[in-house]
């Protein structure tokens, strides 16, 4: 998905995006006999040929996301635990999979690293002792400080994805305090949407089917790398 900011300067600023065009949601400045709304600016400029239309109204759009944003307020007052575990396994749903098998190669790998270690230190010795060779010493000793170093790089890459689960950890719980104050909120404010949301991306109007909008939250969702460069 893809789209870019709306500049304008009212309670959702910074909110709306199109999804699949190059250009913003434009809000237009309503006559007497229009409403605000908000369509593409490609499909304004250059009509349907360049983009389809993403029309909608800008109280449909606002009911929407207050609607969504106050069921999940409900949630987290009604049975935070459950709440919880659903945030959590949004947003760990890219990387949840790969969970326990990173577990295994993290224990596997430390506790391997500690046998380098004991087997190096024992070259060392044996060699001291006249055991071994000093040319064998030498390769062995040079075979497993290959090993480590690879190793340790590889366990130090898997203890920086544990510490991000940590962070999601962190981040839901910041997200689930944000939403408790808006459990009866009435009316969608600039202020909400600062706060909770990254993005929102609207489908296309294709009559007679439904459309589809996307709610991307922050502290649950990734934000975009680089909102500019869409432009």
């Amino acid at each position: 998905m893809k789209g870019l900011d709306l500049e304008y300067r009212q309670i959702n600023s910074n909110c709306y995006w199109v999804d699949d065009v190059c250009s913003p949601l434009y809000k237009k400045k309503p006559r007497k006999y229009l409403r605000h709304n908000y369509n593409c600016t490609s499909y304004m400029k250059f009509g349907k040929r360049y983009c389809p239309s993403h029309y909608i109204k800008m109280q449909d759009m606002d009911a929407i996301v207050l609607e969504d944003i106050r069921s999940l307020a409900q949630l987290v007052v009604e049975d935070e635990e459950k709440a919880k575990a659903e945030f959590l396994a949004h947003k760990v749903k890219h990387h949840e999979e790969q969970y326990s098998v990173d577990t295994k190669k993290l224990t596997e790998g430390k506790f391997r690293l500690q046998e380098l270690d004991a087997l190096i230190q024992n070259i060392y010795e044996d060699k001291v002792l006249g055991k071994v060779s000093e040319d064998v010493a030498m390769k062995l000793i040079a075979k497993y400080e290959t090993e480590q170093k690879e190793l340790s790089a590889e366990v130090a890459d898997l203890e920086e994805k544990f510490s991000t689960i940590r962070q999601d950890e962190e981040d839901v719980a910041m997200f689930m305090e944000r939403l408790k104050k808006y459990t009866d909120v009435q009316e969608l404010t600039r202020e909400m949407c600062l706060e909770l949301i990254e993005y929102i991306t609207l489908d296309a109007y294709v009559e007679g089917q439904p459309r589809e909008i996307y709610i991307y939250y922050k502290l649950l969702d990734e934000p975009l790398k680089d909102k500019r460069s869409l432009f």
